[in-house]
């Protein structure tokens, strides 16, 4: 492995200006908050750059040793381009670099400007259409304050948009402008919790450094998986066997997903020191269960009318259908709980899954069923008795050795009548066996460690007769759990390790725990997932994402958002080269801990041609962030219009209607408010903030006065009323003044 010493090769984003991208974002340039600012003045076609005084080198790093160059910020509400923002920059670490495309007889170029700093030097590229020329003859950029020495050594300009300072990348329908190679060795990751229904395309690509940790991403690489298995090139003699998934109890790219999870998490708890990182915000499951996918599926679905027999396992089915020695491992299996321990109860529940999963890939592999019934025919020799001292084990190699015999001896193949790229497999059927094997022998070994323990029940069953006769019956079953202390953790990790190794696309175990939050749950998974990648980072420059990825965490978490991203990522990431993270945000909660400079604000222009358009707010007109006081972030308009709920701002808005109507107008609207006095001081008792609620109090009690003013002068005004309905509220009133004033003399 090549080690790489020197600044030199640190790479980091400082400004990204983009002239259009999905129709959303035209003409806006981008600070990150490094030691320059940039600005580019579109009318002048010039770009100006100024010193950053408030730049702090390594402000971020927490450790001595820390590797982080920058953290940056993209604030705004929803549907303003943060997450657009973070796309085009993935797209240019994920091209490479900065490409030209073929198009007809010439090349086309995207309009940017890009300033990436590399070591102690600054690369500026330019679209050659975006700069105009001085009156010298020079590119119009200009240098704030900065002598011609130090611009000469520090910054390179870069101009692209024709063939020139390009070369050929990857196929003559490509160029790549020099010097912008080095975004093909850094490293793009990209992190977000979102699971919405909007397209999303990406996944995690080795091959192009990029990690997509993203919820999205990953389901989009399983889902990958599953159709690159299914378009496996025929001649490996295994694709067809992919096509034929196990679908009868139920399996899904989500269940797939929660395993991964999972695994990721038990391998954090390994590691002591996230270990000590997590327990700080929550305790962890005591026991990792292993349910078993048909357990599952019966309980929900079991009817012994509806049964349907494509949702049986094998060993329900008629013997007819089973190899020989199949049967007999059945009928070992079925001996096991003959002592009735819950260990033994365990292992059988466990083994009928194993062993219907082997064989139903056994006959996915061989796929023909002329196949099958040769090999059928060939175990029919077996006496019942020649394996009773075998172990399960030993009777699965008889099983895969008698199928090897046949291949070699052409038994398998008879005549010649399959074509090439059909032909048995002899290399990945031993795959398929040995993966088997070695879960087997997992739980051989391990069973009786004191760590494993059993969770016992019932299962309703079916057993099918030739002829389709049916019967149910009742059996015990059992599954087992993992304690999860450090030896536990080990268990659980090697048997993880086993299972995913399975030669196999039938996910028959469903790793589960119990009495974690769903906050808690998003916190751990995003950890656990960064820490799974710490394998590929080998002095690598890393640019991260983080994706509004502070969603499902309680508000005190979100303010420490940044320090627990900073730390793990610092210690995790260790052998890195460099880190730049790039967080998008609508929260302030998260911004208290990032300087004004290093945030990028984001709204709509509001009218003229862009109205509706992404639009980059100056930092200018925002109080300085970093370590302001939170609430002082939240009320800025920029963030709430209100700080009131909207809910509860409508009901006081109504109240004060109610409030500021003239009670003189009628004797009708004076009874109408004393009616609804109640209801409106009780809205008043609810208000929590004192001030408002105490001015409303006070604007109730003058207008409750009036309108019993307003009715008593009507009364005494007309000296007689003949309509009930009114004089019955006058009623009302009188005796609630009588009433209150008795209270006063008492």
């Amino acid at each position: 492995m090549k080690l790489i010493v020197g600044s030199d090769e640190k790479m980091e984003f400082c400004y990204y200006w983009i002239d259009e991208y999905n129709d959303f974002l035209k003409g806006q340039g981008f600070n990150f908050g490094g030691e320059y600012i940039f600005e580019y003045k579109v009318v002048d076609n010039k770009l100006i750059i100024k010193k950053n005084e408030n730049y702090i080198r390594n402000f971020f790093n927490t450790q001595e040793s820390g590797n982080i160059s920058n953290v940056s910020a993209i604030v705004g509400r929803n549907g303003v381009g943060k997450s657009t923002i973070i796309e085009a920059m993935k797209g240019l670490l994920l091209d490479g670099g900065i490409l030209g495309k073929k198009k007809e007889e010439d090349y086309y170029f995207y309009k940017r400007i890009l300033v990436i700093k590399e070591g102690n030097q600054y690369k500026i590229f330019i679209h050659k259409d975006l700069l105009s020329l001085d009156r010298f003859g020079q590119y119009n950029i200009e240098y704030h304050n900065m002598e011609e020495k130090y611009i000469d050594r520090v910054f390179t300009v870069i101009i692209y948009g024709d063939l020139e300072n390009t070369h050929q990348f990857k196929t003559s329908r490509f160029v790549r402008v020099y010097e912008s190679e080095i975004f093909q060795d850094t490293m793009c990751v990209y992190f977000s919790t979102v699971f919405d229904s909007n397209p999303y395309y990406y996944y995690t690509m080795p091959e192009k450094s990029y990690f997509d940790l993203s919820n999205m991403g990953i389901l989009n690489r399983l889902n990958k998986k599953q159709i690159e298995f299914k378009n496996m090139e025929l001649q490996r003699g295994i694709a067809d066997r992919f096509e034929q998934k196990d679908l009868r109890f139920g399996t899904s790219t989500i269940s797939q997903f929660s395993t991964e999870e999972l695994e990721a998490k038990i391998m954090l708890l390994q590691d002591s020191e996230s270990k000590k990182v997590i327990s700080e915000y929550m305790s962890f499951p005591e026991k990792l269960i292993l349910d078993l996918d048909y357990i599952l599926y019966k309980a929900e679905n079991f009817s012994f009318f509806d049964e349907d027999s494509e949702n049986l396992l094998r060993c329900e089915l008629e013997s007819t259908k089973l190899y020989k020695i199949e049967k007999l491992i059945y009928e070992k299996i079925k001996k096991l709980i003959s002592d009735g321990s819950e260990k033994s109860i365990a292992k059988s529940t466990l083994y009928y899954r194993i062993i219907d999963a082997y064989f139903t890939d056994v006959n996915a592999f061989v796929r023909f069923q002329i196949r099958q019934e040769n090999i059928k025919m060939k175990l029919e020799d077996i006496k019942d008795d020649s394996y009773i001292d075998f172990d399960i084990i030993k009777m699965l190699n008889v099983f895969q050795e008698t199928i090897l015999k046949m291949n070699e001896d052409g038994e398998l193949d008879s005549n010649n009548e399959f074509k090439e790229f059909y032909k048995f497999n002899r290399g990945e059927f031993l795959k398929l066996h040995n993966g088997y094997v070695k879960l087997i022998d997992f739980f051989e070994r391990n069973i009786q460690n004191n760590r494993i323990s059993f969770q016992k029940g019932t299962i309703s069953l079916t057993k099918m007769e030739e002829g389709g006769v049916k019967s149910s019956y009742i059996s015990d079953m059992s599954v087992i759990e993992i304690t999860l202390d450090n030896e536990g953790l080990q268990l659980a990790s090697e048997l993880i390790k086993i299972y995913r190794k399975l030669y196999t696309i039938a996910d028959f175990i469903r790793f589960s725990w119990a009495g974690i939050s769903s906050g808690e749950n998003a916190l751990f998974s995003m950890l656990s997932r960064f820490h799974l990648l710490r394998e590929h980072i080998i002095e690598k420059n890393m640019v991260i994402f983080f994706d509004e990825g502070e969603l499902c965490l309680h508000p005190e978490w979100q303010r420490k958002y940044i320090d627990i991203i900073t730390s793990y990522v610092q210690r995790i990431f260790s052998n890195a080269k460099n880190i730049q993270i790039v967080f998008s945000t609508n929260s302030p909660l998260l911004i208290s801990d990032i300087p004004n400079r290093n945030i990028i604000f984001l709204d709509r222009f509001k009218d003229g041609d862009l109205a509706g358009k992404c639009k980059v707010v100056e930092n200018s007109e925002f109080p300085q962030t970093f370590a302001a006081n939170i609430h002082n972030l939240m009320i800025n308009g920029f963030f709430m219009e209100s700080t009131m709920g909207e809910f509860s701002a409508k009901k006081i808005k109504d109240v004060i209607s109610l409030l500021q109507q003239d009670v003189q107008i009628s004797i009708e609207s004076a009874l109408d408010f004393i009616e609804k006095s109640e209801e409106i001081s009780g809205i008043i008792k609810l208000i929590g903030e004192p001030i408002v609620r105490k001015k409303l109090n006070q604007m109730f009690m003058d207008k409750k006065e009036r309108s019993k003013k307003r009715v008593f002068k009507s009364l005494y005004d007309s000296g007689s009323n003949n309509d009930i309905d009114e004089l019955k509220k006058i009623r009302s009133i009188i005796e609630e003044q009588i009433s209150n004033l008795e209270d006063k003399g008492n």
